[in-house]
């Protein structure tokens, strides 16, 4: 387990309550990539052959870590794979049952969001991004690909990370057999002004990064900037000055790819 910098007591009561776990405490809080690429690298220097990315809001089905392996195995170690994750305080509601990304928009969003689960198929489905609330990594790949950009910090991490693994010749796998129930924002600790700062910023980096030069025109000439104007439109009829700020901050630290110190 890693501890990002936690200042609240949470690490002694953890190893308090689980002494035998591994704890890692970070000096400071790295952010969702940054954190969790220590404990990558930790699981690799142990000789893990799988990593799996688990965040902590989440409560897990007993038998998915199972069922991911099973599904990573039988694609030869050549996919990423993710449950299928449902909101913990509606349990057949789904929050993720793949992802898809649209270079063209700037939209990144999860299949069946908000949707009961009427699907009874089985069967592990292509998916555009694996979500960074769970997947399991063989050790190949993450070889292969690195890790998460640490620059991200938070929010659209796994998108870029995902295009990265599919440029380089790997699967991502969405496994309905493995289940995971989430509760969106508990792990950033309901930070609203990077709520509303890091997803537009990283947004915006990951449209340059891999869009081609008609999807950056297309995104950034119209769709971002219309999405961005409605979004603070409705943030000034409530007076939500810092999320107005932190928008603009995110358009700005975008498009010149600043990263604040």
């Amino acid at each position: 387990m890693v501890d990002n910098g936690s200042r609240d007591g949470s690490p002694e009561k953890i190893l308090e309550r689980f002494p035998d776990i591994t704890l890692i405490r970070n000096a400071a809080n790295l952010g969702f990539a940054g954190g969790n690429n220590v404990g990558i690298d930790a699981a690799l220097i142990s000789g893990a052959d799988y990593v799996l990315i688990l965040n902590n809001d989440t409560v897990v089905h007993p038998e998915m870590v199972l069922e991911l392996v099973v599904a990573a195995h039988q694609s030869g170690d050549r996919a990423v794979v993710c449950p299928k994750i449902y909101w913990s305080g509606d349990p057949t509601r789904l929050w993720y049952a793949g992802g898809r990304v649209n270079l063209w928009t700037g939209r990144f969003t999860n299949i069946g969001r908000n949707q009961f689960d009427h699907v009874s198929e089985d069967s592990p489905a292509e998916t555009d991004f694996a979500t960074g609330c769970c997947m399991l990594v063989p050790r190949h790949v993450l070889e292969r690909v690195g890790k998460f950009d640490a620059n991200y910090f938070l929010y659209c991490e796994d998108v870029d990370w995902s295009l990265r693994c599919s440029r380089a010749g790997f699967r991502l796998l969405c496994v309905p057999r493995a289940k995971l129930w989430h509760v969106e924002g508990g792990a950033s600790g309901g930070m609203t002004t990077a709520r509303h700062y890091f997803p537009v910023r990283n947004g915006i980096w990951t449209v340059l990064k891999h869009g081609h030069l008609f999807q950056k025109i297309t995104c950034l000439g119209f769709f971002f900037p219309m999405r961005v104007l409605l979004g603070i439109a409705r943030m000034v009829v409530k007076q939500q000055w810092r999320a107005v700020v932190a928008q603009l901050r995110g358009s700005r630290d975008g498009v010149l790819h600043r990263i604040p110190r």
